[in-house]
């Protein structure tokens, strides 16, 4: 019983000695004993935070949320607070985020509402620069970057490798497809097709994201095939089903047609021209 007790306290420390004195830790809650809180900052009841996270000063964490491996949270984040909507009260609903993603200061995320299945999601390897806000149900993938003050409305989807330049704005249940670039100060309205760049107020769709491309290591020949889809969209009088049928029965293969395929599939506010 004594040697339970002396391996029970040895834990105990173990974890202590990554949290500073000041912060404020309240149950039940998992926290990893890799991870470091530092000064000031709360972490609320049935918060789960994975291994080797790093949380900053005057950080507040709170929730139903769950933290994979790896995360930075900077000082002054505010992650998993009530989402900013007068439709639903008492809403008990959650917020899942991935690993090895970075929160700048000042970053905002919303957890969910009854209105999509509880859930605001995030996935890994992202970066949300200062004062990035993300609302409530969003669905976010992998590999993104949000600039300074980047803020998006409730509802969107944001697929993988996604850049936001600073201050861009996004209206809810908007659909921003992979590989694309939204210029600084953007105010986006309506679905952003994949591979492309946008800007403006309202955005409007410029060009194929080429640069991004190129720096993902994109192929030659897939990059031709995205500029001949690209004029298909945005240079035809063709409606969405029959590009979509076009698609379908064509002989190319490669993973940009079906990540097309299904961005058109869900787009529903319509395409940015």
């Amino acid at each position: 019983m004594e040697s339970l007790f002396v391996i029970l306290t040895l834990h105990v420390l173990e974890i202590m000695k990554n949290i500073d004195k000041t912060a404020i830790i309240k149950s039940p809650c998992k926290i990893d004993n890799s991870v470091h809180i530092g000064a000031y900052s709360i972490i609320g009841p049935n918060v789960q935070i994975g291994k080797n996270t790093w949380i900053d000063s005057h950080v507040i964490i709170q929730g139903e949320c769950f933290i994979g491996n790896n995360n930075k949270f900077f000082k002054f984040s505010n992650i998993g607070d009530e989402p900013q909507t007068i439709k639903n009260k008492n809403i008990k609903n959650s917020l899942f985020i991935g690993h090895n993603n970075i929160f700048r200061e000042g970053t905002s995320v919303h957890k969910g509402t009854t209105r999509n299945n509880g859930l605001t999601s995030i996935g890994n390897n992202n970066y949300f620069m200062v004062n990035s806000h993300i609302a409530h149900d969003c669905l976010l993938g992998n590999n993104i970057t949000f600039a300074n003050n980047v803020s998006i409305a409730g509802h969107v989807t944001i697929g993988d490798f996604v850049n936001l330049s600073g201050f861009v704005g996004i209206h809810q249940y908007v659909c921003i497809g992979d590989y694309s670039f939204a210029a600084g100060g953007s105010i986006i309205y309506k679905d952003i097709f994949p591979f492309t760049l946008v800007a403006g107020y309202p955005a409007k769709t410029r060009k194929l994201n080429l640069i991004g491309l190129k720096r993902q290591n994109f192929k030659k020949y897939n990059i031709l095939y995205l500029k001949k889809i690209y004029k298909l969209i945005f240079k035809s009088n063709l409606t969405i089903n029959q590009i979509i049928n076009y698609l379908n029965t064509e002989k190319d293969t490669c993973k940009e047609k079906e990540i097309i395929i299904k961005f058109l599939k869900l787009s529903k506010r319509g395409i940015t021209r």
